[in-house]
């Protein structure tokens, strides 16, 4: 992170260190963490630092994925272990955690200094008219909890409400919601696999023995009710795709491996240690190689274009509106304008619109395009001293071992904040668009057929 950034986030957060110091501990934690010492880490690519070259940031939009919850169904992942799960996550299956929450309100409180270093947010007070919009998933508790814990660590004492749809239906924006036809999906899938699915079996083989060592499967009884004999692995669970309203649904050997390391990386970043995280039988590097097979998921199938495309052209479409009006553009049906706008969804939301638009990121810590709770990837508008416009994308997230640990973000932890590269931008190697092109790229990768009007209230 540039200097620049450094020392003008140093000079903002002096006072409220000070008065952190004349409040209890965990309100001071829960509202200013504290920013001593040097930043431990450069990104590659220097973000803000632009601004000495003559850009600065107008407005930015983002998507990031809900933060840490337990497994979405323990009964359902139970049966490919020996021993138990963690019972002790504080809240329903799927729901958002008490660490989940705080770890989305330490995010949020670091995206307000961020932005009100560089004058897109106030440094201090509640938001003016047209500084912030957040808009989360109405399909479960999570997403919509997610939100409220930003906007809450945004700007703590403000009593904001982070906006989802009141319809008892699923949001359109998140899903998928007109009729596609699945049979050229699953085709399209098949032949992204190479013709079936005898490749992925082969290339993950030896990951979903890993897999099986440290979960104990599998039971007889599970493997006479999946393959019909007395033994077997995960790897010989059966594959199939399925049409799933007007999406897919995938099952078989990878599909479930994907789940279960999923499930120990979350056990991992919720604080759970020894026997908590992944039986206790792999540490955390062991998680990580296991989480091949759940980037290897998204990738192999619902980064399929053709699928992307037709999950991801919403909220792509509303994205690129975001960023136009930023720019001063007239737009028809896009998010109300604001100077931050973010949406809440979850990994696949995630993957869809990475995938329609080739995004790829390569975090410390984390595999290739993997989905850290409560991370997220976006688009910043900037402007140079003539008034012409660029479109950087970045990624942003913590670290592992700081969602691991609860830590608070400062001068000595900070977030990973990249820039990452969309095929097809002019400049840094992809990772810097002229206005004109970025609308061209995105324009181009949505499906029109798979979007329509969004409802904000």
């Amino acid at each position: 992170m540039a200097r620049w950034l450094r020392d003008r986030i140093r000079a903002l957060l002096l006072p409220a260190a000070l008065l952190a110091s004349l409040v209890p501990l965990a309100a001071a934690h829960a509202q200013t963490p504290a920013f001593t010492g040097e930043i431990a880490y450069d990104p590659p690519v220097d973000l803000v630092g632009d601004a000495l070259s003559g850009l600065t940031l107008r407005s930015t939009v983002l998507l990031i994925r809900h933060g840490v919850r337990p497994p979405t169904s323990t009964p359902k992942f139970q049966v490919y272990a020996d021993a138990p799960l963690p019972s002790d996550w504080g809240v329903p299956d799927g729901y958002l955690t008490a660490p989940g929450a705080a770890l989305v309100g330490t995010i949020g409180n670091f995206d307000r200094i961020l932005y009100a270093v560089q004058g897109l947010l106030p440094a201090s007070g509640c938001p003016r008219p047209g500084d912030l919009f957040v808009w989360a998933n109405n399909a479960d508790e999570r997403t919509e909890a997610t939100g409220q814990a930003l906007v809450q660590g945004l700007f703590p004492g403000c009593g904001l409400q982070a906006g989802y749809s009141a319809s008892a239906t699923p949001d359109p924006l998140f899903t998928a919601p007109y009729p596609e036809d699945t049979a050229a999906l699953s085709a399209a899938v098949l032949a992204h696999l190479g013709g079936g699915f005898g490749p992925v079996q082969a290339e993950f083989a030896p990951l979903l023995a890993q897999l099986n060592g440290v979960l104990g499967c599998c039971s007889t009884a599970l493997c006479q009710s999946q393959v019909g004999d007395a033994s077997c692995s995960i790897a010989d669970l059966p594959y199939s795709i399925a049409p799933s309203g007007n999406t897919l649904a995938f099952t078989g050997g990878l599909l479930t491996g994907s789940s279960l390391a999923e499930i120990f990386q979350l056990e991992y970043a919720n604080g759970f240690t020894g026997t908590d995280v992944a039986f206790g039988r792999t540490g955390e590097a062991g998680v990580q190689q296991l989480m091949r097979l759940y980037t290897a998921k998204y990738r192999l199938f619902d980064r399929t274009p053709a699928l992307a495309r037709a999950t991801g052209s919403n909220l792509a479409l509303q994205m690129l509106d975001a960023v136009e009006q930023g720019a001063g553009l007239p737009v028809q049906g896009g998010p109300p304008p604001a100077r931050v706008t973010i949406f809440v969804g979850n990994d696949t939301t995630q993957s869809a619109v990475g995938g329609l638009l080739g995004l790829d990121w390569h975090q410390q810590s984390f595999n290739t395009d993997d989905m850290p709770p409560g991370g997220g990837f976006g688009f910043e508008l900037l402007a140079d001293r003539a008034g012409r416009s660029f479109v950087r994308p970045v990624f942003i997230t913590m670290t592992l071992d700081q969602m691991h640990a609860g830590q608070p973000l400062g001068l000595r932890s900070i977030p990973l904040y990249e820039g990452i590269a969309l095929p097809g931008c002019e400049y840094q190697h992809g990772r810097l668009c002229s206005l004109a092109r970025f609308v061209q790229i995105v324009g181009g990768s949505i499906q029109p057929s798979a979007t329509g009007p969004i409802s904000y209230d």
